[in-house]
C-alpha cells in the first residue's frame, strides 16, 4: 500500500527542493562509455546519482518513518541500480547506482587490470540498464514495448516486457553476461505458467528469450535512426544559418554546404565476453520494483531453499 504522507512530501519537494540538499550530478572519475553501447550518447549523465542521494531516503528521515527508511535501504541492498516509475512523485529521469566510487581506471599488473576492468564493465552495464529504462519512457521508444506486447497477445505485462527487453540489451552489449541466465529462467517460468493454466505441454514451448532479444535489437536500431535524424536536422540548421549569414553579409557561407551526413553507419555491438566470475544460478522473481503485491521482476534473487543472495539486479524503484 502506498505511503500517502511520503508520496505527498516527495511530490512537494520535487517542485521545491529543500535548501541545502545536495542533488548535484555524481562526477565519475572515468567515462562509463566502455561497452561500445550504441545508445550511450543518448544517456544524460547529469541525471546520475548515488544511493545516498535518493530523495525517498531523505523524505522518510524527515517524516521519521523508520519502516519506509528501512524498506528503501533493503531495496538498495538487493539491487545494483534503479530508477523511479513515471507515476512516482520522484523524478523518473534520475538513476541511482550503487558502488559508483568503485568505477576507476584499470591500472597496475595484468591481473589487477582485469579485475578492475570487470568491475568497470559491471557498473557501466548497470548505468546503461537504468538509462535504458528512462529512454523507454519516451514516445519514440514506447512502440517497441507495444509491439512486443502485441506479439505475446497481451500475456506479458508491459512492465515485465520492458525489464526483460532491457536485460536482453545488456547481454547484447556484453555477450555471456550472467544476466542472460535470468532471461532463460523467465522463459522456463513462463512456459510452466501456461501448463499450469491448462495448455498442453507440447504446445507451450515459447521462446520468450528470442523475442526479448528481437525487441532489444529493435531498440538499438531505433536509437541509430534517431541519432541519424538528429544529425541530419543539425546539418540542415547549419546550412540555414550559413545561408542567412550569406544573405545578410553578402559574403560566402562560413561552412561547406555539402549536405553530407556521413555514411549513417554506427559501430557494431562489442562481441567480447565479460568474465565476471561465477554466479549462482538461481530462480529469480526479479521485479522492476513495483509496490508490494505488484507483479513483475525486481531486485531480490532467491535461493532455491529460501533466503536472498546479493546477486545484483537492476530495475525500477517501487512506487510506495
Amino acid at each position: 500500500m502506498a505511503n500517502t504522507y511520503l508520496d505527498r512530501l516527495g511530490a512537494l519537494r520535487q517542485k521545491k527542493p529543500p535548501v541545502g540538499w545536495d542533488d548535484s550530478p555524481y562526477k565519475v572519475t572515468m567515462s562509463p562509455d566502455i561497452l561500445n553501447d550504441p545508445a550511450f550518447s543518448e544517456y544524460d549523465l547529469s541525471q546520475l546519482r548515488t544511493y545516498d542521494q535518493d530523495p525517498r531516503l531523505r523524505d522518510a528521515t524527515t517524516l521519521g518513518d523508520r519502516l519506509a527508511y528501512l524498506d528503501q535501504k533493503w531495496q538498495q541492498h538487493g539491487s545494483s541500480g534503479y530508477t523511479y516509475m513515471p507515476s512516482s512523485p520522484y523524478n523518473p529521469n534520475k538513476v541511482y547506482i550503487g558502488d559508483l566510487d568503485k568505477l576507476k581506471m584499470a591500472v597496475g599488473p595484468g591481473a589487477e587490470q582485469k579485475k578492475q576492468g570487470d568491475i568497470n564493465k559491471e557498473i557501466a552495464s548497470t548505468i546503461a540498464h537504468e538509462f535504458r529504462h528512462t529512454m523507454f519512457d519516451k514516445p519514440e521508444y514506447q512502440g517497441i514495448i507495444e509491439a512486443a506486447y502485441n506479439r505475446f497477445g497481451g500475456a506479458i505485462s508491459k512492465y515485465e516486457l520492458e525489464e526483460m527487453i532491457t536485460r536482453a540489451a545488456d547481454t547484447q552489449i556484453i555477450p555471456g553476461h550472467w544476466i542472460g541466465d535470468t532471461l532463460d529462467e523467465y522463459q522456463d517460468d513462463y512456459n510452466q505458467r501456461l501448463i499450469d493454466e491448462g495448455m498442453p505441454a507440447h504446445l507451450t514451448p515459447m521462446n520468450t528469450t528470442k523475442q526479448f532479444h528481437r525487441s532489444a535489437r529493435e531498440f538499438f536500431n531505433k536509437v541509430r535512426q534517431e541519432k541519424l535524424k538528429k544529425q541530419q536536422l543539425q546539418n540542415f540548421k547549419n546550412i540555414e544559418a550559413a545561408e542567412a549569414k550569406k544573405i545578410t553579409t553578402g559574403g560566402s557561407p562560413s561552412i561547406t554546404q555539402t549536405g553530407s551526413t556521413g555514411s549513417g553507419r554506427f559501430k557494431d555491438i562489442k562481441t567480447s565476453t565479460l568474465d565476471y566470475g561465477p554466479h549462482t544460478k538461481t530462480k529469480t522473481s526479479s521485479r522492476r520494483h513495483k509496490a508490494p503485491g505488484g507483479s513483475g521482476y525486481g531486485p531480490h534473487t532467491k535461493k532455491a531453499g529460501g533466503g536472498i543472495i546479493d546477486k545484483p539486479l537492476m530495475g525500477r524503484s517501487r512506487d510506495i
